[in-house]
């Protein structure tokens, strides 16, 4: 299981280990708090959530291992933004062969047009047809890597 671990993409790795620890913390919550108060109705969202987030984490890892995921590397085209705070809404990737516009469902700071970025997306991940390329639409959280060049100065 360990060896399984190590080899998965640093980026799941991460996803996989903040899961089930927010699973454990939760659980370790719940019986916190039902030693402390001996109420089931303020516990038990705890043990739910906890349960809920390690079940996710398994799924995630089984998943990694069994290699069910898409790795799409390329290079951001355009970042598109909302409101006032300048929220990224979408970004557009531009691949060797096409050009994949992705909806952004988490924060995300400081990516700029040109900064490489890598996505692993599962298999089972819906994929749409645009004019210009395909579009992904996907509830599921992104892991996305971003790695910038610099060139040093002579």
């Amino acid at each position: 299981m360990k060896d399984g671990f190590k080899c998965l993409p640093q980026a799941l790795q991460r996803q996989v280990a903040i899961r089930l620890a927010a699973g454990a913390g939760f659980i370790l919550l719940f019986f916190a708090v039902q030693l402390g108060l001996r109420d089931i109705y303020l516990s038990l969202p705890c043990l739910l959530f906890g349960s809920v987030m390690i079940v996710n984490g398994g799924l995630l890892f089984y998943n990694g291992v069994k290699g069910n995921f898409v790795r799409i590397q390329g290079v951001c085209r355009q970042v598109e933004t909302a409101g006032i705070r300048k929220r990224i809404r979408n970004i557009c990737i531009g691949t060797e062969l096409h050009t994949i516009k992705m909806p952004v469902r988490h924060r995300i700071r400081n990516l700029n047009k040109g900064d490489t970025v890598i996505v692993y997306l599962s298999e089972k991940t819906p994929v749409y047809e645009q004019e210009n390329g395909y579009m992904v639409c996907s509830s599921v959280p992104m892991q996305i890597f971003r790695i910038r060049f610099r060139i040093p100065a002579v």
